[in-house]
């Protein structure tokens, strides 16, 4: 049983059913799971409660799975992470400094798995989000000989992040017009393989990216989209920052009273998941909607 229970946890994160993640994980611990399933069980709820916005959650399975998982392996990296992304949302920054300098490290040993390229880039456009560029900018140099290598031979997982990467690089170097392009690349890749979730995280990626460039409609365009989906799968973290974006753009056209009610759902979603950095960008929108 406690076997079955846990290959049934990994099918449901790849069904996009969360509720039944978490569900077959308690069963499995609850029929007395070995070290190794524990490994895995803590694994899989750190990924299922990083997409619903339970970031709090992801900490303390992300941190019991990295203790018990051998360091460099596939689950490792998975959960590394979603480590970061929760670390980043709930602007803990000693815990990102402290990962982004792990992989900086590895990556200049000569790490370059699929899984390590997932996780780092993950990893260091948390840190860069956050600000800290000397960190996220560090890993990322470390990363960029991948951006010359053809992707081809990679996953497309892999090769998905690679193209977040040279969106990054392109927009630290102010090609701003880039960015959109590689995050839907990226999205497409994703969309391949059947993964809704970051196929869905990409294109919000592509929509931030397109409110910088100032193309609002197509910002709200993406934005409804991603809503819907993340709306139909639970994914609470997604229709979060959705809300705060698609806010932001209608602020812009003058469309007001609609922005208000964006920005009160998405500060409403975020107040309650302890997301301080999607909460703060919401306060400030909504401070300009006083002025």
């Amino acid at each position: 049983a406690v076997s079955w229970f846990r290959k049934a946890a990994w099918q449901a994160l790849e069904g996009n059913d969360l509720e039944a993640v978490l569900l077959r994980a308690e069963q499995t611990m609850a029929y007395g799971a070995t070290e190794l399933e524990l490994n895995e069980l803590h694994a899989v709820q750190a990924e299922a409660h990083q997409w619903r916005g339970t970031y709090r959650e992801v900490l303390r399975h992300a941190h019991a799975a990295m203790e018990l998982l051998p360091p460099r392996s596939q689950r490792w990296f998975q959960v590394a992470g979603a480590l970061a992304i929760a670390a980043a949302r709930l602007l803990d920054n000693p815990q990102l400094r402290s990962l982004c300098e792990k992989l900086r490290q590895l990556a200049e040993a000569g790490e370059a798995s699929d899984a390590f390229i997932i996780a780092a880039v993950r990893t260091a456009l948390q840190a860069y989000i956050a600000g800290d560029y000397l960190r996220a900018n560090a890993l990322l140099d470390a990363l960029a000989p991948l951006m010359q290598v053809e992707t081809s031979p990679r996953s497309p997982a892999a090769a998905a992040m690679i193209c977040l990467l040279r969106a990054n690089r392109a927009g630290y170097a102010w090609q701003l017009d880039l960015c959109p392009r590689y995050y839907e690349e990226s999205a497409a890749l994703f969309e391949q393989i059947g993964d809704q979730r970051n196929a869905a995280s990409q294109n919000f990626d592509a929509a931030v990216a397109y409110l910088d460039i100032g193309d609002f409609g197509r910002t709200e365009q993406l934005t409804r989209e991603i809503i819907a989906i993340a709306d139909r799968l639970n994914l609470r973290r997604l229709s979060t920052a959705c809300y705060r974006v698609l806010g932001a753009a209608l602020y812009y056209v003058g469309r007001h009273d609609e922005s208000r009610e964006m920005n009160r759902r998405s500060l409403e979603q975020a107040e309650a998941a302890g997301d301080r950095r999607t909460g703060g960008a919401c306060q400030i929108i909504m401070a300009l909607l006083e002025v």
